[in-house]
C-alpha cells in the first residue's frame, strides 16, 4: 500500500524531523580461524559483561569439533579454546532451554486436516521421524503417511472443514467445521433447514476418531473473516511454542431471498470467538466495524489479552464483506479495531487516503516521502508500544512483468485508534536481491518507554550458500508524541556495505540504553561488533 499525492506541491506539507536518536558508540572487528571462518556459528550467551561465540567446525558421525571465543564487554578479545567431543555431549551443549533429551533420531506421530478437491474434511495421520544434522546445526525430519480418514457425523453426513490447528501439547487435531451444503439442519440435527452452525471437532492423532465435539450456534449465517493461532511457550523447550488456541473473526453474509431469515440485518455487525484447544470457547462477542467491506490482514493480542485488527477497507457503502475483497487492489482507506479481553469492543477507526496525506512524515535528511495511495501493501510487522499505540510497518512494491520492493513505511496510530503519523522512510539498496524481495524489520524497544527503534535490515547481495547479506540501518520512532529520527546506517565503508547482520544472531544483547549488533564480512573471515546509544 503506497500513496502518490498528484499535487506538486504535496512535499512541502510533509513534516519532517530533525533528530538523531542513536549513535554508534562503540565499533570493533576481530579475525576468526581459518577453522571457524569456514565453520558455522551455533551458539552465542552475555553473561557475566562476557560474551561467548561457540563455531562448530568439523562434525563426524562420532565426534564434533568447536572452536569456543569469549570477548569482555567491550568487544575485547580474551581467549579462544579448541574442543572435540561426542555426539551427544556436543548436542546438549548447543540445545538452548530445558529440553532433557536430545537423541539422534526420534519419531512423533500427529494428525493434518485438510479438505479435498470436493471440499470434505480428510485427515491424514502422519509419522514424522527427525534426525539431528550436524552440517545444517538441527533437526532435520522426514514424514510418512499411515493413515488417511473422512471423519462423518449424525446419519453419515459429510463436513466441510472452515479452519483447523494441531493441540501442540497432544498432537491431535482441532477442527472448525460445518455439515456439507444440504446435510446439516436445525440445532445439528441431519435434514432440517437452519442457519449453518459452526461445530468444533476434537479428532485423534492415532485413528483420526472425533473424540469430543461442540456446536457453535448462531442465529445468522457467517463467513470466516481471518483465523490465527496463539501458542505459549513449551515447558521443556524454552525455543519451541505450542499451540494452544485460537481466534477467529467471523462476518456477516449477505443471503438469498429464501434464506434471509439467516441474514444478519446489520452487515456490519462482525463476532468475534477464541477457542481452546479443549473446546472451551473463551471468548464469543459480536461488534460492530465502521465498514464490513474491511479485508482484515492481521490480528495481534498484546500481554493483556487485547485484541488489535487491522486491515485495508472501501469506501463505507451498506454492502456485507463478501468473498471477493481478497482480490481488491485499491482500498480507500484501513480500518483498526481493538477488543479487550473479553470480545468488547474498544474502538473501531477508519482512516481514509485524505488523512494519510495529512499525517506525512519522514527523517529530516530524506529529500522525499514515500507515500501512501490505497494499493496492496506489504506488511512487514505489527507492534504495540508500551503506551498502547499501535505501529504497522510495511513495504510500498511495484508491479510490472516482476514485483520489485521499493520504500518502507510505517503507520502509527495512538492508543485510540487514530492515525497520528504516517512514516516514510527511503530503501538505499537497488540491487536484484534487495529490490526482489521484501526487506526483513524489526520494531525494538528501548529503555525509555517514550521510544521505539525501528531495525530494517536491507538486502545487499547474496553469500555463496544462497543466504541473503543484510546490513543494519535503525531509526528511532516516538512514541509519546510522534516524530521519527535521521536513519543511521552500520557496517558500512565509503557507503558500500563492509559488515553484514549474522543470520541467526543479527544483535547480541540490549539494556541500559544500548543495543551491540553483530555480524562479519561477506566472507565471514572477519567479524563485527557494533554497540549503539539507543539516546
Amino acid at each position: 500500500m503506497k500513496k502518490t499525492f498528484l499535487l506538486p506541491f504535496a512535499f512541502l506539507l510533509l513534516a519532517v524531523t530533525s533528530f538523531k536518536a542513536q549513535t554508534v558508540e562503540l565499533e570493533k572487528t576481530y579475525e576468526l580461524s581459518k577453522k571457524s571462518a569456514k565453520g558455522v556459528l551455533k551458539r552465542v550467551t552475555f553473561e557475566n559483561d562476557k560474551y561467548t561465540l561457540i563455531y562448530v567446525t568439523k562434525a563426524t558421525e562420532q565426534k564434533v569439533k568447536f572452536e569456543t571465543y569469549e570477548f569482555d564487554k567491550d568487544f575485547n578479545f580474551i581467549n579462544m579454546t579448541p574442543e572435540e567431543l561426542n555426539n551427544d555431549v556436543a548436542r546438549k551443549r548447543l540445545t538452548i532451554g530445558k529440553k532433557i533429551e536430545t537423541p539422534d533420531t526420534y519419531s512423533r506421530v500427529f494428525a493434518t486436516a485438510g479438505p479435498n478437491m470436493l471440499g470434505t474434511l480428510v485427515i491424514e495421520i502422519w509419522e514424522r521421524t527427525y534426525r539431528w544434522n550436524w552440517e545444517y546445526g538441527g533437526y532435520l525430519y522426514t514424514d510418512k503417511q499411515l493413515n488417511k480418514i473422512k471423519p462423518k457425523g449424525e446419519e453419515g453426513a459429510k463436513y466441510q472443514l472452515i479452519s483447523s490447528f494441531t493441540d501442540g501439547a497432544t498432537g491431535d487435531m482441532i477442527c472448525l467445521v460445518i455439515y456439507k451444503p444440504g446435510a446439516y439442519g436445525k440445532d445439528g440435527k441431519v435434514g432440517e433447514m437452519d442457519a449453518a452452525d459452526y461445530k468444533l471437532l476434537r479428532i485423534s492423532k492415532t485413528d483420526g476418531a472425533i473424540l469430543k465435539e461442540k456446536i457453535i450456534d448462531n442465529q445468522y449465517t457467517y463467513q470466516i473473516a481471518l483465523t490465527r493461532l496463539f501458542s505459549s511457550p513449551n515447558p521443556e523447550n524454552e525455543e519451541e511454542e505450542l499451540v494452544s488456541g485460537c481466534g477467529f473473526v467471523l462476518a456477516p453474509t449477505e443471503q438469498p431471498k429464501a434464506w434471509k431469515q439467516f441474514e444478519n440485518p446489520k452487515n456490519n455487525e462482525f463476532m468475534y470467538m477464541e477457542v481452546s484447544s479443549n473446546l472451551d470457547i473463551e471468548v464469543k462477542k459480536t461488534f460492530e466495524v465502521v465498514n464490513a467491506q474491511w479485508r482484515i490482514d492481521e490480528l495481534v493480542r498484546d500481554g493483556d489479552k487485547n485484541v488489535y485488527l487491522f486491515g485495508p477497507a472501501l469506501e463505507p457503502k451498506n454492502k456485507y464483506m463478501g468473498y471477493t475483497m481478497a482480490a481488491e487492489t485499491k482500498f480507500k482507506a484501513v480500518q483498526l479495531a481493538k477488543l479487550n479481553k473479553n470480545g468488547e469492543k474498544q474502538y473501531c477507526t477508519f482512516t481514509d487516503l485524505a488523512q494519510f496525506e495529512k499525517t506525512a512524515m519522514k527523517p529530516a535528511s530524506q529529500k522525499k516521502s514515500p507515500e501512501y495511495t490505497g494499493k496492496k501493501f506489504k506488511i512487514l510487522d505489527y507492534n504495540i508500544a508500551p503506551n498502547k499505540d499501535f505501529l504497522v510497518t510495511g513495504q510500498n512494491f511495484e508491479t510490472g512483468k516482476i514485483t520489485k520492493y521499493t520504500d518502507v513505511m510505517v503507520f502509527h496510530f495512538d492508543k485510540d485508534g487514530n492515525l497520528k503519523a504516517n512514516y516514510g522512510i527511503d530503501k538505499l539498496t537497488k540491487s536484484d536481491p534487495g529490490e526482489l524481495n521484501p526487506m526483513p524489520t524489526v520494531m525494538l524497544g528501548g529503555d525509555n518507554a517514550s521510544n521505539m527503534y525501528l531495525l530494517m535490515k536491507e538486502i545487499d547481495a547474496y553469500n555463496k550458500a544462497g543466504r541473503a547479506l543484510t546490513y543494519a540501518r535503525l531509526a528511532q520512532v516516538k512514541t509519546e508524541g510522534k516524530g521519527i529520527s535521521d536513519v543511521i546506517t552500520l557496517g558500512m565503508v565509503k557507503d558500500d556495505p563492509k559488515y553484514y547482520l549474522d543470520e541467526n544472531f543479527p544483535f547480541l544483547s540490549s539494556s541500559n540504553g544500548k543495543i551491540v549488533f553483530f555480524g562479519s564480512d561477506k566472507k565471514g573471515r572477519n567479524i563485527w561488533f557494533n554497540r549503539v546509544k539507543l539516546d
